[in-house]
């Protein structure tokens, strides 16, 4: 047990010993004599009431060291301190799809197997790239598994049925799967380690054992820039391993350059596994045996917790009976009582005894009967006080790499206006606060929105800043040929919907929303209630920023 306020003990101290000199050193009043006051004081009658008079002071002097020393305890808070070491599961998988032609059916699925994983998981993060000529990320590795689950969905519907808006942007070179420059997208999907030491410590990504589930037939059509060795060069460079899938490994002989012996260099160079398959239905086996080989998990930085859980000085601490006690599920009324509760109740009793006994069979004057009331019931409370109700859920101190942060951004077309520091648009503003404030809370996780004439999710919940920046760096203003008016309500519903599932899996993890926009509302329908309009329940903490106008 540790006193937060240690000093209030020896201050205590100090001041009872101060009063009690003064006490010494009072002058005694000015007494008169009496005659024959021996026969007075040998009566039976006065020295019942010498008793009675001397357990009443008794009685008001323990009680008041009870007060007293209840008094400072509370005022000095007893503390517990415990180091906790957690166990943090340090998987990092990034799926990186061959979407040519000739590998949608495997790639569906193996979206379909780590779809059904993803619910499952706890701690990993995942990641999903897809190529054909050019690369493109889906979602940068995230632990928000609700979000992953979603778009893996979507991804499995759109590779069962081979078109859609699934595959824009992975044809805008010539040639077609290439290979090299697809693996080498993946491999940079994985935040540097070395380029922050100090933040990848305390994030645990140096820790973190990467893996690229590689799902290609290797067969080549154009010139890449990364060829395949280049890009497992690469990977062994970042301590990236490489499990490739092969659907079509018709290789014959020896030859080392045919395409399924070069897969199989490349994939076991870096530390992974090569893996044929007939038919699709082998996909599960084989992402088992990827999940087996790393399985691993490492102890995070040691945490010192702080607790309110103070213990009388001689009872052990072995078995605490002061634990809090709360009602509906944590949320609602709690007792923190600041001594052993069994204290409380036999001081409660003791003292409600002597109180009752006082009034009923102490033979006081009138007068004296509603005073003794009254001291009764001062104490009594004053015990029930040191049970500490309250309501839970007060806040508290928070590092910023236990934070969610959601943050968004207005894309309307309002935001192309240059009146931002004179000549520059309102978006490049909002840009270069989303940038500062990833610098001032590093080590949160980041959820990117988006809105104009709807919302949209650009980056689920991720620590990869460098994911942020990419989806930042990328955003344009809306084209007025598409605008149809924007709201600045209208990424609420989605807002509300990410929040909740973030609570849902991390229950009390604290949520920060930054909102940037102009605060234009050109939609035909009025906007409802303040953009970040939230049950009070959510327990989240906001903060609203947006860009300057003109002549800030």
């Amino acid at each position: 047990m540790e006193l937060t306020f240690w000093w209030m003990v020896p201050l205590a101290a100090v001041a009872a010993a101060i009063a009690w000199l003064l006490h010494r050193r009072r002058r005694p009043g000015k007494d008169r004599p009496v005659a024959h006051a021996d026969r007075l004081t040998a009566l039976p009658e006065y020295q019942r009431a010498l008793r009675h008079h001397r357990r009443a002071l008794t009685s008001a002097l323990v009680l008041s060291a009870i007060v007293l020393a209840g008094a400072v305890t509370a005022a000095a808070r007893p503390t517990h301190r415990t180091t906790d070491q957690p166990e943090v599961r340090n998987r990092d998988i990034v799926l990186c799809l061959d979407v040519s032609g000739s590998m949608t059916s495997t790639d569906a699925a193996l979206v379909g197997v780590f779809q059904r994983l993803a619910e499952e998981f706890d701690g990993e993060r995942i990641g999903m790239v897809i190529f054909d000529s050019s690369s493109v990320q889906l979602f940068p590795l995230t632990d928000d598994y609700d979000y992953a689950v979603e778009q893996l969905g979507e991804a499995r519907k759109a590779l069962d049925s081979g078109a859609g808006a699934f595959f824009d942007g992975t044809w805008n070179r010539g040639g077609s799967s290439l290979i090299g420059d697809g693996l080498a997208s993946c491999v940079q999907s994985f935040p540097d380690a070395e380029a922050d030491p100090g933040a990848s410590s305390r994030t645990g990504e140096a820790q973190r054992s990467r893996s690229v589930v590689l799902a290609t037939d290797n067969f080549l059509s154009g010139n890449p820039i990364f060829t395949l060795e280049e890009a497992g060069a690469l990977a062994q460079q970042k301590n990236i391993k490489v499990h490739a899938i092969n659907p079509g490994d018709f290789d014959y002989g020896d030859d080392a350059e045919q395409p399924g012996a070069r897969l199989r260099a490349t994939a076991q160079s870096t530390g992974g596994g090569y893996y044929t398959l007939d038919s699709p239905e082998a996909v599960p086996g084989i992402v088992t045996k990827v999940q087996e080989t790393e399985a691993t998990s490492y102890r995070a930085a040691p945490v010192s917790i702080i607790t309110d859980n103070p213990a009388w000085p001689s009872v052990s601490q072995r078995s605490p009976a002061w634990d809090c006690w709360y009602w509906d599920g944590g949320t609602g009324y709690d007792l923190c009582p600041i001594v052993p509760w069994p204290y409380l109740a036999a001081a409660v009793l003791l003292v409600l005894a002597f109180g009752t006994w006082l009034t009923l069979y102490g033979k006081q004057p009138k007068q004296e009967v509603r005073s003794t009331i009254t001291r009764t019931a001062a104490v009594v409370l004053l015990l029930l006080a040191a049970l500490r109700p309250g309501w839970a859920g007060a806040g508290g101190t928070t590092a910023a790499a236990d934070l969610d942060v959601f943050i968004l951004v207005d894309t309307s077309t309002s935001m192309s206006a240059e009146d931002y520091h004179g000549s520059e648009t309102r978006l490049a503003g909002a840009k270069q606060d989303v940038a500062s404030i990833a610098k001032e809370l590093a080590g949160a996780r980041f959820c990117l929105i988006t809105f104009d004439n709807q919302a949209t999710v650009r980056m689920p919940l991720s620590r990869d800043t460098t994911a942020l920046q990419t989806a930042m760096a990328t955003l344009q203003p809306q084209a007025p040929r598409f605008a149809a008016g924007s709201s600045i309500t209208s990424a609420g519903r989605l807002l509300k919907d990410r929040l909740a599932a973030a609570q849902m899996q991390q229950p009390g993890r604290p949520a920060l929303v930054f909102y940037a926009g102009d605060g234009e509302n050109t939609s035909a329908t009025p906007p409802n209630g303040c953009p970040l309009t939230l049950p009070a329940s959510t327990g989240e903490r906001y903060s609203v920023t947006a860009p300057p106008r003109a002549g800030a």
